[in-house]
């Protein structure tokens, strides 16, 4: 009977969790030496046409080890609920 009884009184429930991923495709890019390589297009400079240049970025691609990302990738959750028993359809006697 004290059992039954216990659906009218409010609940609080405590939750937590903790979680991480892995992939084995993640990288890092770490930026190289640069360098300027002229285009096919022209400016014209006081009646002149002078070249184009863009600047080209080398790049070196780095795994992450799976250490760093289960380090990096780590989430966590905490939580409560409340729950007070309003109305429950009179499953409770």
């Amino acid at each position: 009977m004290k059992v039954a009884k216990g659906g009218f009184y409010p609940q609080l429930s405590f939750n937590a969790s903790a979680g991480t991923t892995y992939s084995s495709v993640a990288s890092n890019f770490i930026p190289g030496s640069s360098s300027f390589a002229q285009t096919e297009s022209y400016v014209l400079v006081n009646g002149n046409q002078s070249p184009l240049f863009v600047k080209q970025q080398e790049f070196t691609k780095q795994s992450i080890s799976y250490g760093k990302q289960i380090n990096n990738n780590l989430n966590q959750y905490i939580g409560l609920n409340l729950r007070i028993p309003i109305f429950n359809s009179f499953s409770t006697k």
